[in-house]
């Protein structure tokens, strides 16, 4: 579950959800897993709570790049 919040926090020492090792090269789209939307609850003051279920595995096409 993601709750989203209306505001900005961060700077260059704040962990985000997406922490971590960058991707290296285009072989490592295998390894990922999208996430599919199953719910999504409005909240008190404009917050969103997101439920997702992880897909697997992550299907790519690289022929519908966009141009």
């Amino acid at each position: 579950m993601i709750i989203v919040a209306p505001l900005l926090v961060g700077s260059r020492a704040t962990s985000t959800l997406v922490d971590g090792r960058s991707l290296q090269n285009e072989a490592e789209l295998a390894d990922l897993r999208a996430l599919k939307l199953v719910k999504c609850e409005v909240l008190e003051d404009s917050y969103l709570r997101l439920e997702y279920d992880v897909t697997n595995p992550t299907i790519i096409n690289p022929q519908n790049k966009s141009s």
